[in-house]
């Protein structure tokens, strides 16, 4: 068995071509001690995905106003994400299906303990 599972793709989108035109920008810390960048860097990605600057009061999970201000280069850069794919490639021989529950436990045993380790979101 063979199996190669390459990394997840990276949307780039108006937000993260803000972000890299606005590099000059320092960055600041927030009340938690993370750095982000100032709120017009966000406004100007804001500006680029929906051609308008006021973003407090549209609401972005209504399907109306996702449609309706899309900009050319939103558009374009979801054009361009739909050929970006994953590399996976899994090669499974003729003796790996004769005792499955082995060679699934020597995958799943190593994956669980990284779940544990990391734990990304879970409570215990």
């Amino acid at each position: 068995m063979k199996v190669y599972l390459g990394p997840y793709k990276d949307w780039f989108g108006p937000y993260q071509l803000a972000d890299l035109l606005c590099f000059w920008v320092k960055e600041t810390e927030d009340e938690y001690g993370y750095p982000k960048k100032p709120y017009w860097v966000h406004q100007f990605g804001h500006w680029l995905a929906t051609g308008s600057w006021d973003s407090k009061d549209a609401d972005p999970f209504s399907k109306k106003e996702r449609e309706s201000h899309q900009t050319w280069l939103y558009k374009f850069l979801i054009w361009v994400d739909k050929f970006k794919k994953r590399k996976q490639y899994v090669k499974i021989d003729r003796w790996d299906t004769w005792s499955m529950d082995r060679t699934l436990a020597v995958i799943v045993l190593p994956m669980l303990k990284q779940l544990k380790a990391t734990k990304h979101g879970s409570g215990n």
